[in-house]
Order: C-alpha cells, then sequence, then structure tokens
C-alpha cells in the first residue's frame, strides 16, 4: 500500500489499516514518500523528469518487484496514474479491493488481481460511450427533423 500525500496529512491511514488488517490483508505499507505526480505537476513538461524521480525514489521500483499476485493499493488518483504510467501494473482504490473481497463471484482470471476490476471498468466506459453515441445521434437526428420542418413552412 502507498499512501497518498495529502490523504497522509490530513487524515492519515488508521481507517485504511484497520480496514485491511478486518480484510485479513497481509499487508506493507510503504515508506515512498510522494508518488511524484501531485496533480498536473508530473504532466508538465519541465517537471516530468522531477516527477518520475520521485517516483523512482521507492514506489515505481517496489511496485514493478511485486510478485503478479500482489495487490497494489492507493487511494489517491494520482497515484494511481502514476503507476500505470510508469509500470506495467494498476493500482487500487481501497474500495475496489473491498468489492474484489466481497464478490463471491469474482471472475477467475490468469494475471494480477487488478485485472478483474480493469475489465470492469473497459465494460462500463464502453457503455457509457455506446449510450453517448446514441443519444447523440437522436439529438443529430432531432435536430435535422427540426430544420427539415422549418425549411417546409418556409
Amino acid at each position: 500500500m502507498h499512501g497518498h500525500c495529502h490523504h497522509k496529512a490530513i487524515m492519515h491511514l488508521d481507517a485504511e489499516l484497520a480496514l485491511m488488517q478486518q480484510m485479513g490483508l497481509d499487508y506493507e505499507v510503504l515508506d515512498s514518500g510522494c508518488c511524484g505526480l501531485s496533480g498536473s505537476f508530473g504532466f508538465e513538461h519541465d517537471k516530468y523528469a522531477i516527477s518520475m524521480a520521485a517516483g523512482e525514489r521507492v514506489l515505481l521500483p517496489r511496485v514493478r518487484e511485486a510478485e503478479e499476485g500482489t495487490l497494489i493499493i492507493t487511494n489517491g488518483f494520482s497515484c494511481r496514474e502514476q503507476i500505470a504510467h510508469a509500470t506495467p501494473r494498476r493500482a487500487l482504490h481501497i474500495a475496489e479491493v473491498l468489492r474484489m473481497a466481497m464478490d463471491s463471484a469474482q471472475d477467475v482470471i490468469n494475471g494480477p488481481p487488478e485485472q478483474a476490476i480493469e475489465w470492469r471498468r473497459a465494460q462500463a466506459q464502453r457503455k457509457a460511450n455506446q449510450r453517448t453515441a446514441s443519444i447523440a445521434g437522436l439529438v443529430v437526428m432531432a435536430g435535422l427533423l427540426a430544420w427539415g420542418v422549418s425549411r417546409q413552412r418556409r
């Protein structure tokens, strides 16, 4: 587990640690400091090298070294983005880990444990894209129909 900087500073990790303990997880909290991304900081061209150097200090090498069956957990969006950008793994939010634990019909997938969650995210995104395309198509058709009606009235 990697703690998000702001989360550690303001709320601490007590609730997450208690939850992981109640779930029976064998966990390690990395002494990794900042992931390096820090919101948009790491996306800025002149700060990219600093961002990567911060991540490479502890977090990113440990993620790369983790066995395939190891859950990578961090609640910070920036932290998850940094891990996804710089490693082949995807980190999970603690809520996603809890969902995995509660899901008795967990899909059996060969590969890292986050693969099932990533698959669900992709499916949800596809559905959302299809709905958006359908609505956009209906709006265009309604607009063309209204335009046609207004042209006939002239």
